[in-house]
């Protein structure tokens, strides 16, 4: 997905962090139902102090995997998992 920012080839590309990158990431990310508030926040987080720099596509899969982590670990809660009940019906006659 984010390799179709960069192109194919043997060598790592770097490409300059522009608008137009951060415009197909963000629509990648709604794409994967991550919301439009939240691709929008990931992509300006992402941005912020690296825009015109050069990036490669393992650095920017990187900070994305940073952003979103960090944006749930706000959210993330473990789920209540409860033992099943073994209660038993008993029918008299």
């Amino acid at each position: 997905m984010i390799g179709r920012l960069f192109g194919r080839g043997d060598s790592e590309p770097r490409r300059e962090l522009n608008d137009e990158m951060l415009e197909e990431l963000e629509e990648m990310l709604i794409q994967a139902d991550m919301g439009v508030e939240t691709a929008l926040r990931v992509t300006a987080n992402i941005a912020e102090g690296r825009l015109g720099r050069k990036i490669s596509s393992s650095e920017l899969k990187e900070l994305l995997a940073e952003e979103i982590a960090r944006i749930m670990a706000n959210v993330a809660k473990p789920l209540p998992i409860y033992a099943k009940s073994r209660r038993s019906c008993w029918l008299s006659a």
